[in-house]
């Protein structure tokens, strides 16, 4: 039972202590709260985005070190320029066989997955066995390989994010790679797909820098990269 305190005015209940929230007040501030939720959950998403994309970023910076320390050992060349006997990767059509070969110069093969990439896998360690990159193999790989990639090509990427479009199922002459290669012609209109960052993408190059590209910059990056004949050869997992 609810009374009103004639001298004050305001409700109060059976014990004489004021009444919670009216009916009005109660959605007014559900109303309020609501409306609060609306304008942050979208900021929220959009800052977590972001941070996905930074995190895949430093993953592939990461990678592409990996594979130059590889190659201080192998006189510049990189695993694509090398036959599997000499412990190289040349001819090999599994992307996830190209990052095995560097697991002493990258610390986990968590960087060879993007956090948003929610169709692979994580492996937790190199070998065979549950969770291993040897068991899950391209399951657990979110990046593509460039297979044309020289060291003395500063400005060819070495690695990207496995979301690109270009002419598939190709061939990359200098691995030796027939029938499974991207070939990212500039004149073809390679792109990024919806996948991962949504038309949007980064690369690592072989100076060692990494960068995001949008569609305009994809084209830029893959007429200036040093590719003789612009194949601009990846390999996705």
């Amino acid at each position: 039972m609810v009374r009103v305190d004639k001298k004050a005015g305001s409700p109060r209940n059976a014990w004489g202590d004021p009444a919670g929230f009216t009916l009005i007040e109660l959605l007014v501030v559900i109303a309020v709260i609501a409306i609060l939720a609306g304008l942050l959950l979208p900021a929220l998403a959009g800052a977590r985005s972001r941070g996905q994309r930074v995190a895949c970023l430093s993953n592939l910076r990461q990678v592409a070190l990996g594979f130059r320390l590889w190659a201080d050992d192998q006189e510049g060349k990189f695993p694509w320029q090398l036959e599997p006997i000499d412990g190289g990767t040349r001819t090999l059509t599994e992307a996830w066989r190209h990052f095995s070969v560097i697991s002493n110069e990258i610390s986990t093969p968590h960087v060879l997955h993007c956090p948003r990439d929610r169709t692979r896998r994580w492996a937790e360690h190199f070998g065979t066995g549950l969770n291993g990159l040897q068991t899950l193999t391209n399951g657990a790989v979110s990046i593509a390989v460039g297979t044309e990639a020289r060291a003395d090509r500063p400005f060819m990427h070495i690695v990207a994010d496995g979301n690109l479009l270009g002419d598939e199922n190709g061939d990359c002459t200098p691995a030796a790679i027939t029938g499974a290669v991207t070939i990212l012609n500039p004149a073809h209109h390679p792109r990024w797909s919806d996948g991962l960052h949504r038309y949007t993408g980064n690369m690592a190059l072989v100076d060692g820098s990494a960068h995001p590209f949008n569609q305009r910059g994809l084209e830029e990056h893959l007429r200036s990269a040093g590719d003789e004949n612009f194949s601009n050869c990846v390999l996705k997992p």
